[in-house]
């Protein structure tokens, strides 16, 4: 009995349909045939064995290899010669690798000719995107690229992973907005970075730049760096430990080379002019400047003290203190040929322990380990001279009575 059929595919409208209602959902597994089915010229009414296979050959062909049963042999109930199967892809059926064709079979039997396949069906590479020629896609008057593994927004020639660009106000920005119960709940940009490879990474190192942001200006003829943020590994990274530091950088006038400014290391320390600071705060040069005062101001309530007692270090102490002029002669990171008046802080400690400290630093940027440097804090020298003028005044208003009593006694 020979037995003819002309189909068409529906199910590809459905597929489609589902997958622009819910753009970043899955494509949906499933494709719907219908077809009309006759048998001696006459349309088909009552049950049949249907299956549907998918064959990467127009003809012959070898089952399982060349052609595959995608449905099954499925129970159908045919009416007027209409009806309908519903079928998933077979593991070995790559759509895109084309071309495919679409064969039925009912009771067993193939019938001819094989359908190709055609655009519909191939909605389910929609979810991989593989296939897809060109280089650009416009939706309305903007531009959205891919070329060479690089996105661009608004420029077909993108330069990097991500290039926007806009020639009015607000295009070429980017907004991030997050909504959320918590005030924690916030955008986050992310930079990450490893040794190795994507699929084995190892371990950064110390020094490792972790995240560049960069800005440039145009000069007339290109675009030329003005500033740059950078964030460092800064320390021995390890286990659930990842020192970092933040490394501020400007390019100076007549420059095209940026130049480090500023860091805030591992520590939380600042430093200004210098990349290695041991103080919360730490500048490279003598350069500060207040309106109207040359000291900090401190808190100095009562309320706010303890263990309060009286400090008596006056004369004797202002007798042991030598000053000295000197030049820096460049070790511990400080800026070698810096002139200044102080002490030598080893000549003063035994006198005035309360302004000598110590803190960590290399001598030489070779040194294996960091050594203790000695510092001075001539803050409690103000306290030491109020004291020593309070003697020398006591001193001097004896003597006046001295004088005096001496010239009564002589008249």
């Amino acid at each position: 009995m020979r037995r003819k059929m002309m189909g068409y595919m529906m199910a590809g409208l459905v597929s489609a349909g589902l997958a622009g209602a819910a753009w970043a959902a899955d494509v949906p597994p499933q494709m719907t045939y219908q077809g009309r089915l006759k048998e001696s010229g006459s349309l088909v009414t009552g049950p049949r064995s249907v299956e549907i296979w998918l064959c990467n050959l127009q003809t012959g062909g070898i089952d399982g290899t060349d052609c595959f049963s995608v449905s099954g042999p499925q129970g159908v109930s045919v009416q007027n010669g209409l009806f309908r199967s519903t079928y998933t892809l077979h593991s070995s059926v790559n759509l895109g690798t084309p071309p495919w064709y679409l064969e039925v079979r009912v009771g067993g039997t193939p019938l001819s000719p094989r359908e190709t396949l055609t655009t519909v069906p191939y909605a389910f590479l929609a979810s991989s995107a593989t296939g897809i020629t060109g280089d650009s896609l416009s939706i309305g008057v903007s531009t959205f690229v891919v070329k060479e593994g690089k996105v661009g927004i608004g420029t077909t020639s993108p330069v990097t992973g991500l290039h926007l660009h806009g020639d009015v106000g607000g295009s070429g920005d980017m907004t991030a907005t997050r909504s959320g119960p918590n005030g924690w709940d916030s955008p986050v940009f992310s930079a990450q970075k490893s040794r190795g490879s994507k699929s084995a990474p190892t371990a950064v190192q110390n020094g490792d730049v972790l995240g560049i942001f960069n800005a440039s200006g145009y000069d007339g003829t290109g675009y030329l760096q003005g500033g740059q943020v950078q964030f460092v590994v800064d320390g021995a990274p390890g286990a659930n430990d990842m020192p970092g530091a933040i490394v501020f950088r400007t390019v100076p006038d007549n420059s095209i080379t940026v130049t480090d400014r500023m860091i805030i290391n591992n520590a939380g320390n600042v430093g200004i002019g210098l990349t290695n600071p041991t103080y919360q705060l730490q500048l490279s040069l003598d350069s500060a400047a207040k309106p109207t005062s040359n000291t900090w101001t401190i808190a100095s309530d009562r309320r706010v003290k303890k263990d309060i007692e009286l400090f008596t270090d006056g004369l004797e102490v202002v007798k042991k203190i030598n000053p000295i002029r000197y030049r820096l002669n460049g070790k511990a990171g400080l800026p070698e040929g810096a002139e200044g008046i102080s002490v030598v802080a080893q000549d003063v400690e035994d006198a005035i322990p309360y302004a000598i400290s110590t803190y960590k630093a290399k001598l030489e940027p070779s040194d294996a380990q960091e050594t203790d440097i000695y510092n001075f804090n001539s803050s409690p020298l103000t306290f030491v001279l109020i004291n020593a003028v309070k003697e020398l005044k006591a001193e001097n208003e004896a003597l006046k009575s001295r004088v005096l009593k001496l010239e009564g006694e002589s008249r």
